[in-house]
């Protein structure tokens, strides 16, 4: 749940919410020192205050900045 991200990750980099699919926050936290970002998405499910964790990825680069 949201709460426990932010307890142990803190404040994100960035944080968006896709324009059609309002119930999904993506919090991107960049890990400077190592040029990598850990993004986590987050879904809202009916009724819910809070999202639930529904992805994580690890990648390099900064926010947006995937190699694939």
């Amino acid at each position: 749940m949201q709460p426990e991200v932010r307890s142990k990750l803190g404040t994100p980099t960035m944080r968006e919410t896709p324009y059609d699919e309002p119930e999904i926050t993506i919090l991107s936290f960049e890990l400077a020192d190592r040029d990598m970002t850990l993004s986590i998405t987050e879904r809202r499910y009916d009724g819910e205050k809070e999202g639930q964790v529904i992805l994580v990825e690890l990648y390099r680069g900064r926010t947006g900045e995937r190699d694939y």
